[in-house]
């Protein structure tokens, strides 16, 4: 009788054991149904969002492919435009460049001056790194009759070379400095020096002498009445720009002279326009449109 009782006990609790198995496996069963239909759900909509944004991608590299288009073929009209823009206007003039690195191209100035019809004179060309030792500096001014700091000598030396574009003849001064390394002549003068332009700035860091050698070598040809256009390149970024410098000084700065727009910008500049023209916010327009040299 009780082994009888014991197993009814056990009968009992394995009914007990196999409802409760049961309802467990019953409740994860419709649980897990519910969760696979979301997972379906979401599925569906992400396979959506993803058609929608290959479509939305296939519409913007069209509509930037034709963008590029339309860009290169403007590009193209602009620089050709250049040449018919300023023909003639600088004939019989004699233009002199000056940079404050060697890394600064003046290509796209010295092409557009060719097309003006201008002649190109001789260049000055600042090293990018003064030197270091300062038995340069005491040698240098020395000769220029300064103290022998670089913030003394290239204010002296910016006013020489002016002196020397308007004579039309090189400074023998000049010449002995040039050997210090610290900047380089190319070319003879010959004649007086009609128009000059002066390539500043850096994309990569602020130009020192743009302010200690260009704004000395700017008013001076102010002073003298020297057409004189003080302009940097597109490349160099807002934070590093040397613009600010020259406005003011009576003479047009241009921040992008490597764009057609400044290309031609420099022949207005060289025939007296005065100005702020450009692509900053320092820039008063694009280029002076409204003025015909």
């Amino acid at each position: 009788m009780v082994i009888d009782l014991r197993t009814h006990l056990i009968s009992l609790v394995a009914v007990f054991l196999a409802l409760g198995i049961g309802i467990l496996i019953g409740i994860d069963l419709i649980g897990g149904r519910a969760v696979i239909n979301q997972e379906r759900s979401m599925i569906t909509h992400l396979e959506t969002d993803f058609r929608n944004l290959q479509t939305a991608e296939a519409s913007l590299h069209a509509t930037v492919v034709q963008d590029q288009s339309q860009l290169a073929i403007a590009s193209r009209f602009a620089a050709g435009a250049v040449p018919y823009m300023v023909a003639a206007k600088l004939t019989a003039i004699t233009v002199a460049v000056v940079t404050t690195s060697p890394h600064l191209t003046t290509a796209p100035v010295t092409t557009v001056l060719r097309q003006a019809g201008a002649t190109l004179g001789p260049s000055v060309v600042l090293m990018a790194e003064p030197p270091a030792n300062s038995a340069i500096w005491a040698e240098a001014g020395a000769i220029l009759n300064t103290p022998a700091t670089a913030q003394a000598v290239y204010p002296a030396l910016a006013k020489l070379v002016a002196q020397s574009f308007v004579s039309g003849t090189w400074s023998p001064t000049l010449t002995q400095l040039e050997g210090l390394g610290i900047f380089k002549l190319s070319g003879s003068l010959g004649s007086t020096i009609g128009g000059v332009v002066l390539v500043a700035g850096s994309p990569t860091a602020s130009d020192p002498l743009a302010g200690a050698f260009g704004v000395p070598l700017v008013r001076a040809l102010r002073a003298a009445r020297v057409p004189t256009v003080a302009g940097q390149l597109s490349t160099v970024p807002s934070q590093f720009t040397t613009i600010p410098l020259f406005q003011g000084l009576g003479v047009m700065t241009v921040d992008d002279l490597d764009l057609p727009p400044g290309q031609v910008s420099v022949v207005w500049g060289l025939n007296g326009t005065v100005g702020n023209y450009g692509l900053e916010s320092t820039a008063q327009a694009l280029m002076p449109l409204t003025q015909n040299p």
